[in-house]
């Protein structure tokens, strides 16, 4: 790879946002929900049932 992705992310405008290995770390932004590591698993599967259970009640 000729640059990590998050020095592109950053370069490109984007705000990274990393906490120590071994926690969980989740950031949603409207639509987009995204983890920082397996240990981000848990959170990011609960915060993605919400989004759904609240579309499906439209």
């Amino acid at each position: 790879m000729p640059d990590y992705p998050v020095r592109i992310l950053k370069r490109l405008g984007g705000k990274v946002h990393t906490k120590m290995l071994g926690r969980s770390n989740v950031v949603e932004d409207r639509e987009l929900i995204t983890g920082q590591d397996p240990y981000s698993a848990k959170e990011l599967g609960e915060k993605l049932m919400k989004k759904i259970e609240v579309r499906q009640n439209f």
